[in-house]
């Protein structure tokens, strides 16, 4: 039961960090890995959020407050 609570803690979103070397990285709140990438569009460069972590699978919420 202990290790179904703790899986299902990965579905609520958490804030995306910035702990990386460049602070316009993100990063997964849970592994620290960088998440999202930006890719150019135009001529400009934008982010690609995703909603989950590639390396953990915790859900992420990249709204800002």
């Amino acid at each position: 039961m202990e290790q179904t609570e703790k899986e299902l803690q990965y579905r609520i979103p958490k804030k995306v960090t910035h702990e990386a070397t460049l602070y316009k990285v993100s990063t997964c709140p849970t592994c620290k890995h960088v998440v999202g990438k930006y890719e150019k569009w135009g001529d400009t460069y934008v982010q690609a959020q995703w909603k989950y972590c590639v390396f953990c699978g915790q859900a992420l919420d990249w709204i800002e407050e």
